[in-house]
């Protein structure tokens, strides 16, 4: 399916795509999956039961959407913030947080994502790679054309994060990106409710607001989206300025950047460093280091391997998929003990199947590390 901005009031109200919107989760093994996700102290089934199952849940959504965007507003479930280990494996102290939706802002999530896909997700530069459901493998892909393009002579690099993307993006910026895309106002405010709706965490035996003035939450499923539309205007214009000098490729908020000549490069990255600035976001640099000189984050391929979406790749243009990565992922999933299909971890682990075994049986429920260890051992370098 596809279509164009302009339409996205239209199916806003659609019943069908409401009704898909909801239909999700009254699939058992979604929510048992996530019986011990606590929103506000309920499960998604307790959750699910109290709003009068998926029929109850397809008629609510379907009441909210047709009230006016400040009438609408004003509904918007809260949404609960939680902080969790970035690596519970390995047992982190350093604590992140995440958004934890009750099931009627994941349906209104999954609607407003179908209409934004789309609307938008044809009209996005190739250059924007993440979250691109009409595209297969993207990072798979994007390996392989960082492979060719050192092949092609590329001698320096540089990847760029940007830092704290997701609570920093401006909040008139995701407004602006929308209308450049030519979509229509109201169906802006009620992206906008979404994006502006209300957090909670808990103190003690108390909830408390939490206040927002930027960002699009995280772990919301709009919010990639939205993050693609906001800095396709970024990559345009290093499309357009650099032109064959330059090789980008931008999955969500990590860019790699690549280059025959030092020169090129560092001015690219000059490039996003003053546009990022300009909207009042920075690039991830050491801690004691305020503004990233653009001369360190360009590194030569000959000296320094490339470092993109998990991968290494050499100046002979050799991928290399490094064994601490594969053994954090293994750790993960031992700590979640759950069963995993082998496939999952084919793509978890090496992130592109042109380097997997292709004599391993597929379909396995469990495994071991020793399976692991076979399945991976041809190609983990």
């Amino acid at each position: 399916m596809r279509s164009n901005p302009k339409d996205a009031l239209c199916l806003w109200r659609d019943a069908q795509l409401i009704s898909n919107a909801c239909d999700v989760y009254g699939n058992p093994a979604y929510h048992n999956a996530r019986q011990t996700t606590l929103c506000f102290g309920r499960s998604m089934v307790d959750d699910l039961k109290a709003i009068g199952g998926v029929d109850g849940l397809c008629e609510r959504v379907t009441e909210l959407v047709a009230l006016p965007p400040k009438v609408f507003a004003k509904n918007v479930p809260t949404v609960e913030v939680k902080s969790i280990p970035k690596n519970k494996s390995h047992g982190d102290v350093e604590k992140r947080p995440i958004v934890v939706p009750p099931v009627l802002r994941r349906a209104l999530s999954n609607h407003i994502s179908e209409i934004l896909q789309v609307t938008a997700d044809h009209l996005l530069p190739k250059e924007a790679i993440a979250y691109r459901p009409n595209k297969k493998r993207v990072v798979e892909m994007a390996i392989l054309d960082v492979q060719r393009a050192v092949r092609g002579g590329v001698e320096y690099w540089a990847k760029l994060d940007i830092r704290n993307f997701f609570p920093s993006v401006p909040w008139e910026g995701i407004r602006n990106a929308l209308r450049a895309y030519k979509y229509p106002e109201e169906f802006i405010e009620y992206v906008m409710a979404l994006v502006q709706g209300r957090l909670m965490k808990a103190e003690g035996r108390s909830w408390v607001p939490v206040k927002t003035i930027s960002g699009t939450q995280a772990g919301l499923r709009e919010s990639s989206i939205l993050a693609n539309l906001y800095l396709s205007d970024l990559d345009r214009i290093l499309v357009t300025t650099f032109g064959g000098d330059v090789f980008y490729r931008r999955y969500c908020d990590d860019m790699i950047l690549l280059g025959k000549t030092k020169k090129a490069v560092r001015q690219a990255v000059v490039e996003v460093r003053n546009w990022l600035e300009s909207r009042g976001l920075a690039l991830k640099v050491a801690p004691d280091v305020d503004r990233p000189d653009a001369r360190s984050l360009v590194h030569g391929v000959a000296k320094k391997r490339i470092l993109f979406l998990g991968a290494e790749i050499d100046s002979r243009a050799n991928v290399f998929i490094p064994k601490e990565k594969v053994q954090k992922f293994w750790d993960n999933l031992k700590h979640m003990n759950v069963p995993f299909m082998v496939d999952d971890v084919y793509y978890g682990t090496s992130k592109f199947a042109k380097l997997l075994p292709k004599d391993v049986p597929r379909g396995l429920n469990r495994f071991d590390e020793e399976d692991l260890a076979q399945v991976m051992g041809e190609f983990i370098r």
